[in-house]
């Protein structure tokens, strides 16, 4: 039976390995903090800048919608004066078309009555400003004007469903 020897470490390994587990250490705890600092960072920047694109998409918002109700509100008011008739299509016609090129973004102005009149003034993307009316209770658009260039005169007047009864079409609504 032999006698086993058993080696003791050497002073440089007892020295060596624990000054090697204080490094791997520090170096291990100092990247896991820079880590997680990094990724808090990260996340409050996130919300900061998603914050920051809510307040402006809110406020966008706000703005657009506001148009439909200052011309509502103008119209109402003009209404409820009596400056205005609302069973006066033509006279409609020329309140809608200064609305439309006082709000620019705005694209369609329109107006229905209870006993079936309806007329809108709007911009197509490439047919310039059209007025469409109807006169009758079923709500169907009966007749669509046509008006480009300078003088917004009517180039070209289409009747969209039977005939149009005894109404006619006029802008520039040159007063």
């Amino acid at each position: 039976m032999g006698t086993q020897s058993i080696k003791k470490p050497s002073l440089q390994f007892i020295l060596i390995v624990p000054f090697l587990l204080q490094i791997v250490g520090a170096v291990g705890l100092t990247g896991y903090f820079s880590l997680r600092n990094g990724q808090k960072a990260i996340n409050n920047l996130a919300s900061q800048l998603q914050d920051e694109v809510n307040a402006q998409v809110n406020q966008h918002l706000d703005s657009y919608l506001s148009t439909p109700q200052k011309i509502i509100q103008l119209t109402s008011k003009q209404i409820e004066r009596g400056s205005l008739d609302a069973d006066n299509l033509k006279e409609l016609g020329y309140l809608f078309f200064d609305q439309l090129q006082a709000f620019e973004d705005f694209g369609y102005i329109n107006y229905g009555s209870q006993s079936g009149e309806f007329i809108g003034v709007g911009t197509g993307l490439t047919s310039g400003i059209f007025l469409d009316i109807t006169s009758n209770s079923k709500f169907q658009l009966k007749n669509r004007c046509m008006c480009t260039g300078a003088s917004n005169r009517i180039v070209q007047s289409v009747t969209l469903l039977g005939t149009v009864n005894s109404f006619k079409c006029v802008l520039p609504l040159a007063r």
